[in-house]
C-alpha cells in the first residue's frame, strides 16, 4: 500500500508491507544533495517486503520546492525537517494500527549528513532535549547506514591549492575585483564546484554552508550498529571517508563497519547507468538489516 504524505511542500511516500507481516520496523531513506528519493525505488521495493518504508525529498531537491530566501537554511535545519516528516509518517502508520518499535535510517551522501547531525551532535541533541519528537525517534533508532556518506573533511589541500587559495584571497578578490570586476566573476566561476554552478539562487548559500560544516566530531558519539557501504571508484566521497569514519566511530566504542563495492562510484546504491551495484548494494543492506 503506497500512501502520499504532504510535508512542507515536499512529496513523501512510505511503502506499508503486506498485511500479514507483523513488521514493527521502520526504514527511513534520505538522499543526495540535488538528488531525489525516487533513486532508492528500487531497493525499497526490495525490502519493503517484510518493512515499513518511508522516503521523502528534501526541500530544494526532487520534487519539493525550496526553502524560503535568505532561511539561513543548513544541516540542522535539514534535520529538523527529516525529524518532523518521519514523525508525521510514523503518526499516519499508528493511526492505522502500525506501531512502530525499531528505526533504522539509511543516508546517501547528504543524506548521511544528516544522520551524522541527527545521531552524534551533542549541540543539536541538547537544543532538543525537550522536542519530544525527536526523543521518540532518536530513542527508536537501531542501526543507521551511510552510503558513500559526505560529512568529513579528511583530504588535505595539496601546496599548489594552498598557493591558489592564498592567491584568490590576496591578490584576485582586492587587487582583480577592483581593476577588472568581469574578469574576477569568470575567476569566481572557475573556482565554483558543480553542485555550486547547477544550484538555484536560493540554494547556493545553503550549498556553501552545508559543506563547510564539518561532522567529524559526530562520529566519536555513534555508539548503534552502523554500516559503510561506500563504492571502490567514488570521487565525491572517496573511501578515505569511510576509513575514516570506521575508524573514528570504532576508536569511541562504536559499531562500524565499512563493505566497498567493486567497481562503483559515488551512487554505489543505483543501477549500472549511474554508476552504481544495485543489486550488491541490497544484498549487503538486507543482510545488515
Amino acid at each position: 500500500m503506497e500512501y502520499k504524505l504532504d510535508s512542507l511542500s515536499s512529496v513523501s511516500d512510505y511503502l506499508d508491507p503486506p498485511s500479514s507481516s507483523t513488521s514493527k520496523k521502520l526504514i527511513v531513506f534520505l538522499h543526495g544533495w540535488m538528488s531525489n528519493s525516487e533513486l532508492w525505488r528500487s531497493t525499497m521495493e526490495s525490502v519493503a517486503k517484510s518493512n515499513h518504508i518511508f522516503a521523502f525529498d528534501f526541500p530544494g531537491m526532487g520534487g519539493s520546492s525550496e526553502p524560503e530566501s535568505d532561511s539561513g537554511w543548513g544541516v540542522s535545519e535539514y534535520t529538523d525537517l527529516t525529524v518532523n516528516t518521519i514523525s508525521k509518517a510514523i503518526a499516519k502508520l499508528q493511526a492505522n494500527n502500525r506501531e512502530i518499535e525499531e528505526i533504522v535510517l539509511v543516508g546517501h551522501s547528504f543524506g548521511g549528513r544528516v544522520i551524522l547531525k541527527l545521531i552524534g551532535d551533542l549541540s543539536y541533541s541538547q537544543k532538543n532535549k525537550a522536542n519530544s519528537e525527536y526523543q521518540f525517534i532518536k530513542n527508536h533508532i537501531s542501526k543507521i547506514v551511510l552510503v558513500d556518506s559526505a560529512g568529513v573533511r579528511s583530504r588535505k589541500p595539496t601546496v599548489k591549492q594552498k598557493l591558489g587559495s592564498l592567491k584568490y584571497k590576496y591578490f584576485d578578490k582586492t587587487f582583480v575585483k577592483l581593476i577588472n570586476p568581469k574578469y574576477f566573476k569568470q575567476i569566481q566561476s572557475n573556482r565554483s564546484s558543480v553542485d555550486y554552478k547547477a544550484a538555484s539562487e536560493v540554494m547556493k548559500p545553503i550549498f556553501v554552508k552545508v559543506i563547510n560544516e564539518d561532522l567529524e566530531h559526530c562520529l566519536s558519539n555513534i555508539k548503534i550498529p552502523t554500516l559503510l557501504i561506500w563504492g571502490q571508484l567514488d570521487q565525491d566521497t572517496p573511501v578515505s571517508d569511510g576509513l575514516l569514519m570506521e575508524k573514528k566511530i570504532n576508536e569511541a566504542g562504536g559499531d562500524a563497519a565499512l563493505v566497498v563495492i567493486k567497481n562503483s562510484g559515488h551512487y554505489s546504491f543505483a543501477n549500472k547507468s549511474l554508476g552504481g551495484d544495485e543489486l550488491a548494494f541490497i544484498k549487503i543492506l538486507e543482510a545488515f538489516l
